[in-house]
């Protein structure tokens, strides 16, 4: 059986990232990508409408990080502490040892490996350190640079699942997930 603790906050580090807890300076920064419609076009959320939003998101992610219900860091390049995307382990199944991964980027800043290099961060603590024995990421057909990340960190598809977004549309969401 997982048993989660994230009581100390994992800060991780790779080449050039730092993933630390967000706090309230990072509202200006979170409100600018859950607004971006590029961000948010394969996300089925709706757009964050006002800064408060943002706080309010930064909060409630506080308040499931203290119960151990989810570990959510702020991706940040070193030396440079703005917020640039987000990347979090949750939906915890802790008797098979899984979690799902999620992840967004600002636009100004894909295309460069950053995700690929948090996430490669993510999975090392989440194998190495709480013990996960696999993690799945659903990921919408559409969103090719997503599979892309994915696939170069060792993911396979593993299969599909029926998804109704907010706009009524049904999607075949793909599953993809790295084992241990």
């Amino acid at each position: 059986m997982l048993t989660l603790d994230f009581s100390t906050f994992p800060i991780l580090e790779t080449e050039r990232l730092l993933l630390r807890a967000m706090t309230p300076s990072d509202v200006p920064a979170l409100f600018e990508l859950r607004t971006d419609p590029l961000v948010n076009r394969y996300i089925d959320r709706l757009p964050t409408a006002l800064p408060e939003d943002a706080l309010r998101f930064i909060e409630k992610i506080g308040t499931g990080i203290h119960e151990n219900l989810w570990i959510y860091w702020a991706i940040t390049e070193k030396g440079d502490d703005r917020l640039i995307g987000t990347i979090c382990l949750w939906n915890f199944v802790p008797t098979d040892h899984k979690a799902e991964l999620g992840y967004e980027l600002r636009t100004a800043s894909q295309g460069k490996g950053f995700m690929s290099e948090a996430v490669a961060a993510v999975l090392s603590y989440g194998f190495e350190i709480l013990g996960l024995e696999a993690v799945e990421a659903g990921v919408h057909p559409m969103n090719a640079p997503s599979v892309k990340v994915l696939k170069r960190a060792g993911f396979a598809l593993i299969g599909t699942f029926q998804d109704t977004h907010l706009t009524g549309d049904a999607v075949e969401m793909l599953i993809y997930e790295k084992k241990r």
